[in-house]
């Protein structure tokens, strides 16, 4: 019966450890995902810039091509 009780305490430590390593990984995980969004957000604030930037470029070659024609 003892060792019944060693090998059931055993594998409790054991599966103690297995919660901890994949709380462990999901903890890291979440924050990967988190730094992901703001590469992801950052990305998006840039291309928003750029986006402007050729509108207003767009906006400058049209004036230039009209006076051209005049």
């Amino acid at each position: 019966m003892e060792n019944v009780s060693k090998k059931i305490d055993e594998e409790h430590k054991d599966i103690k450890a297995q919660i901890r390593k994949c709380y462990g990984a999901y903890s890291s995980l979440q924050s990967q995902l988190h730094q992901i969004n703001g590469t992801i957000e950052e990305i998006r604030i840039l291309l928003t810039d750029v986006s402007s930037c050729f509108a207003e470029l767009f906006d400058e070659w049209k004036k230039v091509t009209e006076d051209i024609k005049k």
